[in-house]
C-alpha cells in the first residue's frame, strides 16, 4: 500500500484577506496603516480575547474588529454621541451593556476604518 494523501493546509495570508475586500481585509489595511506609528502593536494572535484582531498603543486597545463583522473604536464619549447622532454607527455593547466611549461601525470603507483608527490612537494616547 502506498502512503496516504495527504493535503497541505492552505493558510489565507493577510494579503489574501486584504485583496478579498472583507472585514478583515479593511481591518488588515488599518493594520497597516497605523502599523508605524511609534508604539503600535497588534493583539496577540493566540490570544483568548481580542487576539490578533486588536489593534493597542501603550498596551491598552484602540480599535479591533468583531466577529459580528463591525469595527469598533474607543473615542471620547462626546465623540460616540454626536457619530451615534448623525447614524455613523452606534455604541459597542459589551457584556449586554452599551458603552460610552467604544463606537462600533460596520461596511464603511477601509479610508474611514483608517481615519477613525487614527482618532482612537490620539484619544487612547491622552489615556492614563
Amino acid at each position: 500500500m502506498g502512503q496516504p494523501h495527504v493535503r497541505a493546509k492552505q493558510r489565507r495570508t493577510e494579503v489574501d484577506v486584504i485583496e478579498g475586500g472583507t472585514r478583515l481585509g479593511r481591518f488588515a489595511q488599518v493594520a497597516q496603516a497605523v502599523n508605524n506609528d511609534y508604539g503600535v502593536s497588534r493583539g496577540k494572535p493566540r490570544s483568548k480575547t481580542f487576539g490578533r484582531w486588536a489593534l493597542l498603543v501603550d498596551d491598552k486597545i484602540f480599535a479591533l474588529s468583531s466577529v459580528s463583522g463591525h469595527f469598533i473604536v474607543r473615542l471620547p464619549k462626546e465623540r460616540v454621541q454626536a457619530l451615534v447622532a448623525a447614524s455613523a454607527g452606534r455604541r459597542a455593547a459589551r457584556n449586554g451593556l452599551e458603552t460610552d466611549e467604544w463606537l462600533a461601525v460596520q461596511g464603511q470603507s477601509a479610508e474611514d476604518w483608517i481615519a477613525l483608527a487614527r482618532e482612537a490612537l490620539r484619544f487612547v494616547r491622552t489615556l492614563d
